[in-house]
């Protein structure tokens, strides 16, 4: 398992009476979701950085277009 847990990050946060986090990454819908899941399941209170923040970019024709309905899982 991937996450805080997998190298105490909560733990030593919270050991040094951090509760706020900034997140900012490269894989927005991967890593950043994640991670912000996580942390704010532990209850501490996150901020994603938007302007550091980036996401996969899909020229024309490459990205999935299906309708929302079509799809197995939402969000």
């Amino acid at each position: 398992m991937v996450g805080p847990e997998s190298y105490d990050l909560v733990l030593r946060l919270r050991e040094r009476g951090i509760s706020q986090v900034l997140l900012a990454g490269v894989a927005a819908g991967l890593c950043v979701e994640g991670r912000l899941g996580e942390l704010v399941g532990q209850g501490l209170e996150v901020v994603v950085v938007g302007d550091a923040t980036a996401g996969p970019r899909f020229g024309e024709g490459d990205g999935c277009l299906f309708p929302a309905s079509s799809a197995s899982a939402s969000l």
